[in-house]
């Protein structure tokens, strides 16, 4: 369980800044959201 639970963190900070999404036009939600922000 101690070896999953650490891998969870990399796991997601990899989902948010690397995975490209389909329902955000093949973006990262970090990319999603900065994009965003910028229009803002």
């Amino acid at each position: 369980a101690q070896a999953v639970l650490g891998l969870i963190g990399g796991w997601i900070e990899d989902y948010n800044e690397n995975h490209p999404h389909s329902g955000l036009k093949m973006r990262s939600p970090r990319e999603f959201i900065a994009a965003q922000t910028e229009i803002a």
